[in-house]
């Protein structure tokens, strides 16, 4: 027999699933809600996936599957981003340099070609700048032509830092699953 504790518990929780499933939550919104709700208690869980059925897509029971390797793919993944952005901080790094100090250009310029060590970029504003005859601040240039890259670099990673990627993965599922749905 159950204790009245237990009881309004799961009155609470039944009234709880229902609001939800009566809402006009988005199948992305619900799905979260349903999700935390499991989290609370083992009896509503078993509701959960009741409910889920009429939640459209079938996000939190591949969350479930998910969420053993999700802690090894987060992992992953940001090791991956922060190699990344070492390595384009690393490549403006040497552009600059190659801009401002004449023993590195030296060093890593062979002949009329592409210097070593330098990106397409820094190469490209080097020769424009040359063939125009003009004085120009070389950084400056560069850095024109390298802002949409810098600021694409910096939304991915305040992307990555808020733990908003997973919602614009779950955006593009929730897409592709119920596109799939229509054509068959």
């Amino acid at each position: 027999m159950q204790n009245s504790t237990e009881l309004k518990k799961q009155e609470f929780m039944q009234a709880a699933l229902d609001a939800t499933n009566g809402s006009s939550l988005g199948v992305q919104g619900r799905n979260k809600v349903y999700n935390f709700i499991s989290e609370q208690d083992n009896a509503t869980a078993k509701a959960v996936g009741y409910l889920k059925s009429n939640a459209g897509t079938d996000l939190a029971e591949a969350g479930a599957w998910f969420r053993p390797f999700a802690s090894w793919f987060g992992i992953a993944f940001g090791v991956f981003s922060v190699f990344i952005v070492a390595l384009f901080g690393i490549s403006i790094m040497l552009d600059i340099c190659y801009f401002g100090i004449p023993a590195f250009e030296a060093v890593v310029s062979k002949g009329n070609g592409k210097p070593i060590l330098v990106s397409k970029d820094a190469w490209s504003v080097r020769k424009d700048i040359d063939s125009s005859g003009v004085y120009q601040n070389e950084i400056l240039a560069y850095m024109k032509r390298r802002i949409v890259t810098i600021i694409a670099v910096g939304v991915c990673l305040a992307y990555l830092i808020s733990g908003k990627v997973y919602d614009i993965i779950l955006f593009f599922v929730d897409a592709f699953s119920n596109f799939f749905k229509v054509i068959i």
